[in-house]
């Protein structure tokens, strides 16, 4: 090539030399604050403003990283002075009714497609059972966890805890573009937990306010490199994400990453995800809290097509676990199969969050779990 075609072989040899230095160099070099402002997507900064500033349907957490805004109201979304997204007034003060609070994700409080009647805790709300909804916006797990020690002052009688179709992927995540680059309404950071030398969970903190320096702070992308297991996404995004063979080698990682994680699961996240639910089942029977697990599966869990059917079923062996170790789980996917109803009647669009249809069908299979359950009063 050399010999025939000089300038086809100078072309090619300038395209590795920049490939070399984008991949190699430029890291060395270019401090991945750089990097981060053009890894994050249009929108991202401003939802960080917003959010530090009280003004978005969030606000900053300590203890959970963000938590709903209280006293809101936009469109169908509607809290209380609690933070709580419930269909009726509530005291803190124990009732004579039985109290249940609801928690989780976005897919407990119903999102924004559905009004605060049409969610699951409203359906279950009746004359001797009170409800609050203090699921959040893509709250994981260990989000969860932490908010159970807080709501537990409210004197439950039974706390609802939710569990998305992947309860996984957020458990060893703490800044959600790492995570998801997509992500731009909760671009925010949250604590994890890990495991200590003697085996035991402890949780990794991080202040939400450091989201403010995450661009001049060099400190914080060094410890979100240590402890995020996302961090590499971001990583292989700098080294790859700029150049023609290094981006087609970049899509080809994802890909393969993907795929592992389909056939292969995440050993490190399921096993913080049972330590978790063993947590939360003590905490709850200290303080004399039925603690009743309710998996909900996506769209895409309830029919596995193209290559997906292929892959291991890690929602189904998951439920089969808690269920050998006595746990009271309640699986949403059993109860839509069984309504024989299609999935389009269940899933709004984006194939994750419920209709109000399907919250009915979830709260009526609740509700005979609950009648027996008498109130928690000191």
């Amino acid at each position: 090539m050399k010999t025939t075609s000089k300038l086809l072989f100078c072309s090619i040899l300038i395209l590795l030399c920049i490939e070399f230095t984008a991949i190699i160099i430029a890291p060395l070099i270019v401090p991945p604050q750089v990097y981060l402002k053009h890894y994050l997507k249009e929108g991202t900064q401003k939802s960080t403003i917003d959010f530090l500033n009280n003004e978005s349907l969030l606000i900053p957490d300590e203890a959970t990283g963000w938590r709903s805004h209280p006293n809101v109201k936009m469109h169908n979304w509607e809290t209380d002075q609690y933070g709580s997204r419930s269909n009726s007034s509530f005291s803190s003060k124990p009732s004579n009714k039985s109290r249940v609070i609801f928690l989780g994700s976005s897919m407990i409080n119903g999102g924004t497609g559905v009004t605060n009647g049409e969610t699951i805790s409203a359906y279950v709300d009746s004359q001797n059972i009170e409800t609050l909804n203090f699921g959040t916006m893509l709250f994981s797990l260990d989000q969860s966890f932490q908010l159970l020690k807080e709501i537990s002052r409210y004197k439950p009688t039974t706390v609802i805890l939710g569990l998305d179709s992947d309860p996984i992927s957020g458990l060893t995540s703490m800044y959600v573009p790492f995570r998801d680059r997509r992500e731009t309404n909760i671009p925010f950071l949250k604590p994890r937990f890990v495991f200590d030398e003697s085996g035991e969970l402890k949780i990794i903190s991080i202040k939400p306010g450091n989201l403010v320096n995450i661009f001049t702070d060099r400190s914080i992308l060094r410890y979100l490199e240590k402890f995020d297991r996302y961090h590499e996404n971001f990583n292989y995004h700098s080294r790859f994400g700029y150049t023609p063979l290094a981006a087609g080698l970049n899509a080809f990682l994802k890909k393969g990453n993907k795929f592992l994680k389909y056939q292969n699961g995440d050993p490190e996240g399921e096993r913080i995800f049972f330590e978790l639910i063993k947590k939360a089942h003590s905490f709850a029977k200290k303080n004399q809290i039925n603690l009743i697990l309710l998996s909900m599966p996506a769209a895409a869990t309830m029919r596995s097509t193209g290559i997906r059917q292929y892959f291991t079923d890690h929602y189904t062996l998951r439920l089969k676990k808690l269920d050998s170790l006595n746990y009271r789980v309640i699986d949403a996917k059993e109860i839509f199969e069984q309504s024989n109803v299609s999935i389009s009647e269940l899933f709004s669009e984006d194939g994750v969050h419920f209709t109000a249809f399907a919250n009915k069908l979830i709260a009526k299979h609740l509700t005979n779990e609950l009648p027996n359950i008498e109130p928690n009063i000191d």
